[in-house]
């Protein structure tokens, strides 16, 4: 499920829920001290006060016992504290233990708990709630899909200013999910969530600015949502970063700077990232043509099931670029490209069967492939790949017996019963 995994707390407005003070005592006291990092003091302070039956310092005991502050991790026992500050009605403490039920931690996993918990603290105003609510309607965890459910909780939980939920509602209006599709008021909330430094929603903004969707097409303004969440260490804002500057989007054209922003995602283990530093070595952009550095790069990506690296790594071993020429490893690499629906690979496929290479010569695989490609409409950036595989498909068509052409109709019907319309 795509939800927080991090509990936030700390600090008088998430601890204390609904009733911080100004006043001095010991519970501020083991604030105090929790925020200067002397969790065992914290702990001497709140621990009398839970035994009473404060539900703050239950809940902070179980943030100490779910995190490992002060008290050894024991996901057990912050079950318990939470439970019993639950019990007298604080909402961070309700929040906390939808999570663990979600998560099954110290307790088996729950999704119908987790709901009962989420929905008590949405009752009661939390936005994180509100969302985590949300979250379970969309995925059907716990509760029956529901589009429009999840939708109301994201807006009852964004119109509090929570930018988790801000981002998801603004999917919600970008995919048509719940509601009419609607790219302008996708735009305002992925902007609201941006503005709030939301890295996610940062790089959505600077997208739609791209491709002029739900607002004029800008790409200096594109780029600097980009720069945002790239500065934030977002891989996704640093391989944006890195596209705008290869391609001289909203800044002037600088390989040096695509390659950095590149990198930097790749470091982190971002394919496309990969895939992206691969492409400019290969190719020499801005720097020496390095085949071998290439071939690196496209290998890291490729084994993370990137399609496009695949397919580029298969040029490598059929052409013998950097690396022994191979047939076979071209093929396998291709076949792995292509049945990630990768539009290139399938073509490049289609061509290995047709030649003869890394396999025997098979005109029904041929076409099967060649068909494929031809009418790829789930890899929106291929028309010329897609008009070159119609031309080839009718040349080979006319060369073919019908036996083949039966033989390449049964290997159509077995793809779609491995890959129905719906996948």
């Amino acid at each position: 499920m795509d939800r927080r995994t991090t509990i936030f707390l700390l600090g008088c407005a998430f601890v204390l829920s609904h009733s911080c003070t100004a006043s001095a005592g010991p519970y501020e006291d083991g604030e105090a001290a929790y925020r200067s990092g002397d969790y065992s003091a914290a702990l001497k302070l709140w621990r009398p006060l839970a035994d009473q039956g404060n539900a703050e310092a239950q809940n902070a005991l179980g943030q100490m016992s779910l995190q490992g502050r002060g008290t050894p991790q024991d996901y057990a026992q912050a079950l318990s504290w939470f439970g019993m500050a639950a019990d007298h009605g604080n909402a961070s403490a309700e929040v906390s233990l939808g999570f663990l039920y979600t998560r099954g931690l110290g307790v088996p996993r729950d999704f119908e708990k987790a709901v009962h918990w989420y929905s008590v603290a949405a009752g009661q105003g939390d936005a994180g709630a509100q969302f985590d609510l949300g979250i379970m309607y969309e995925n059907g965890a716990g509760a029956p899909r529901n589009l429009e459910l999840a939708l109301s909780w994201f807006r009852k939980a964004a119109e509090q200013g929570f930018a988790p939920a801000q981002y998801s509602l603004a999917g919600m209006y970008a995919h048509g999910r719940g509601v009419p599709q609607d790219d302008a008021t996708a735009f305002e909330w992925y902007r609201k969530a941006a503005e709030q430094g939301h890295a996610n929603a940062q790089v959505t903004l600077g997208m739609m600015y791209n491709m002029g969707v739900g607002a004029p097409q800008d790409y200096a303004a594109a780029v600097g949502w980009f720069e945002k969440a790239a500065n934030q260490g977002s891989s996704l804002g640093q391989v944006d970063l890195g596209s705008a500057y290869q391609a001289g989007h909203g800044v002037p054209q600088d390989y040096a700077q695509a390659l950095n922003w590149f990198r930097k995602a790749a470091d982190q283990g971002n394919s496309v990232g990969e895939y992206n530093v691969g492409v400019i070595y290969e190719n020499g952009f801005g720097t020496t043509r390095d085949p071998l550095t290439a071939i690196a790069w496209y290998r890291k990506a490729a084994e993370k099931g990137n399609p496009a690296a695949q397919s580029n790594l298969g040029v490598m071993y059929e052409k013998g670029n950097g690396v022994d020429q191979d047939y076979g490893q071209a093929l396998e690499w291709y076949r792995k490209a292509a049945e990630q629906g990768f539009a290139q690979g399938q073509l490049n496929l289609a061509l290995m069967y047709q030649k003869g290479r890394g396999a025997p010569q098979d005109n029904a695989a041929a076409f099967f492939w060649f068909n494929l490609a031809a009418s790829n409409t789930a890899d929106m950036s291929a028309t010329a790949i897609r008009d070159t595989a119609v031309k080839l498909r009718e040349q080979l068509k006319a060369e073919m017996t019908p036996t083949q052409l039966d033989e390449a109709q049964r290997m159509a019907s077995e793809w779609t019963q491995r890959h129905p319309p719906n996948d």
